[in-house]
């Protein structure tokens, strides 16, 4: 592997959303700010909705990390990646 392509791979997030969400539409451009490459799986498609509410969700965005951790919605991913930028500083206790 060239290092061009090394410096370009992306850890690949999952995300579940929503045709007319705006949280949806914050969370996919919060992760491609941060160069987060992500998967979209849309409610829309009647298999996904159909699983979504089988474990218990109800509300989008839905993510996901690149472990397969569940890390919540719009403003869980925003503290998620903010204090993971900051939690090697000496003292930093998150938001």
């Amino acid at each position: 592997m060239n290092l061009d392509n090394y410096i370009k791979k992306r850890v690949k997030y999952r995300i579940i959303t929503a045709d007319t969400c705006v949280y949806c539409d914050k969370a996919k451009k919060l992760m491609e700010n941060f160069n987060i490459d992500y998967e979209e799986h849309n409610v829309s498609n009647n298999d996904i909705r159909e699983d979504f509410k089988k474990q218990g969700f109800k509300t989008v965005p839905q993510i996901w990390n690149e472990k397969n951790e569940h890390i919540g919605g719009y403003d869980d991913l925003k503290s998620y990646i903010y204090d993971s930028q900051w939690k090697h500083i000496d003292g930093y206790k998150g938001e």
